[in-house]
């Protein structure tokens, strides 16, 4: 998923890949690529308003291609923080559009109009191409097993023995990749589709939410959801 957040007051620092710091100010709005792992931490008062909007991966891809023609590959956005009121105010009032509708209205015509001026801004399509090199494949295969898992209660043992490398070079190479261990990963992977889950379905209690993603300690789960979203589970969804 490629998700766009936005809050109406207050400021989130978001540590994105573990590496780059930013702060979220209002009128600005933060870039989740897909897979880009991330943790926020809310600087000012507890109460905010917390817009996000989720856009299939693929769905954007075919976008990409009318405006750039020569990808295949999703081209991320080069930038973490969008610093554009228009967008900002643009992008809050589809939110509201979309979660004041009374029916099943079809909004990917708005949405896809707004994600294009996005994208025109900030894809770069020569630095698509000029990465168009295949990642570490012993990363990628770790990725996949963890993703293809998540909802198990894996160790770097089980990963290691399944796919038979060595959990020490999983580690650094993981690190070189993503900027952090395997297991911050499995937690940052976890807690996003918590979020996902609390989001979409009102009748799953958070307990039942926790259970899903392989969470048994619900302290631990929502100690390591606030790591990330800077708020608790409960609170994401109210």
């Amino acid at each position: 998923m490629l998700s766009i957040t936005a809050i109406e007051s207050c400021s989130v620092n978001i540590e994105f890949n573990g590496f780059n710091d930013e702060i979220l100010l209002e009128n600005q709005l933060a870039i989740f690529n897909p897979y880009l792992v991330h943790k926020s931490t809310k600087t000012l008062d507890d109460k905010f308003g917390c817009y996000v909007l989720y856009l299939d991966v693929s769905w954007c891809k075919e976008i990409q291609k009318k405006i750039f023609k020569d990808t295949n590959d999703f081209l991320p956005i080069n930038l973490n923080i969008l610093k554009d009121k228009d967008l900002y105010y643009k992008f809050i009032d589809i939110c509201n559009q979309i979660l004041t509708s009374k029916s099943n209205e079809d909004f990917s015509t708005i949405v896809e109009e707004f994600i294009i001026k996005i994208f025109i801004k900030n894809c770069d399509i020569k630095i698509g191409l000029d990465n168009n090199v295949k990642p570490n494949e012993t990363i990628e295969k770790v990725k996949q097993f963890i993703l293809d898992n998540i909802e198990e209660q894996l160790s770097l043992d089980d990963i290691a023995t399944f796919l038979g490398y060595n959990k020490f070079h999983i580690i650094k190479m993981f690190k070189q990749q993503y900027g952090l261990t395997p297991h911050a990963f499995i937690v940052n992977q976890k807690v996003n589709k918590a979020k996902k889950m609390i989001i979409e379905d009102n009748n799953l209690t958070i307990v039942d939410v926790a259970n899903e993603v392989g969470f048994y300690d619900q302290s631990h789960f929502t100690k390591s959801f606030q790591k990330v979203f800077a708020t608790t589970p409960s609170k994401m969804r109210e």
